[in-house]
């Protein structure tokens, strides 16, 4: 997994259910929520509702680059504040 070679921890979520997102990924001690869709894949109200109540970090990805430039994206963004 892309995640995982550039030395992420990756725990799937996938099974979790009410609009969890499918992975959780470590990183200089950041946790960040990945929903994971097609190109065009559209989010469930499950998936709405729960990216607009969680207040940490949580994103929705359509491949592994992206995956991995979303994550870079969010620990530079958090470690400039």
């Amino acid at each position: 997994m892309a995640l995982r070679a550039h030395g992420y921890s990756v725990l799937s979520l996938s099974t979790v259910g009410k609009g969890c997102p499918d992975l959780l990924v470590g990183v200089q001690g950041l946790n960040i929520l990945l929903e994971v869709k097609m190109p065009n894949g559209k989010l469930r109200s499950s998936q709405m509702t729960f990216n607009v109540g969680w207040m940490g970090q949580c994103a929705t990805v359509t491949s592994a680059e992206d995956a991995v430039k979303m994550v870079q994206t969010i620990v530079k963004a958090n470690w400039e504040q």
